[in-house]
């Protein structure tokens, strides 16, 4: 007897799941296209809940949409990939061009520095439009570092030198 009510109470758990199958509708308001929220547009919305968006209403579905986005990681283009490619070597040759003039007497390669982490933070962040990869935020942090380092050494060479007096 206690094995046909665990069998009913099981019959019974799992009927309902298959009580509620989706079905398609036969005329589907929504064109055969891939529709995602991110390219969902103000009347696709309208034609699948049947109602007209107000003007806040069609600004706050584009306002959730770019919210949302930053979430979205979007395809690279090889274009992207290259820039990022290039940001990435920029960045951390300008970090080695800042630190190379310490180890060996030649401050002209510090000056070559500063053009190569301004274009290592330009490629990157052209890189990192639309999309996340890893060597346009490599970069974009490592020339950001670099011109940190070397606006506070300007700073303190600037501090240093601003006592003296040339008569």
């Amino acid at each position: 007897m206690r094995n046909v009510i665990t069998i009913l109470l099981l019959v019974c758990i799992i009927s309902p799941a298959f009580a509620y199958a989706a079905t398609v509708p036969v005329n589907d308001p929504v064109p055969a296209k891939q529709v995602t929220f991110r390219n969902l547009t103000s009347a696709d919305v309208e034609r699948l809940t049947g109602r007209k968006l107000n003007f806040f209403q069609k600004i706050k579905l584009r306002w959730i949409q770019r919210k949302l986005m930053k979430f979205d990681e979007g395809t690279i283009t090889e274009k992207q990939k290259r820039q990022a490619k290039a940001s990435m070597i920029l960045g951390i040759s300008s970090l080695g061009l800042m630190v190379l003039p310490a180890l060996v007497a030649a401050t002209a390669l510090a000056w070559i520095a500063i053009p190569a982490a301004i274009l290592a933070i330009i490629l990157g962040a052209k890189s990192l439009r639309g999309n996340k990869n890893r060597q346009g935020k490599i970069g974009v942090i490592t020339g950001s570092i670099t011109i940190i380092i070397l606006l506070i050494v300007i700073a303190v060479l600037a501090s240093a030198f601003s006592g003296l007096r040339f008569d």
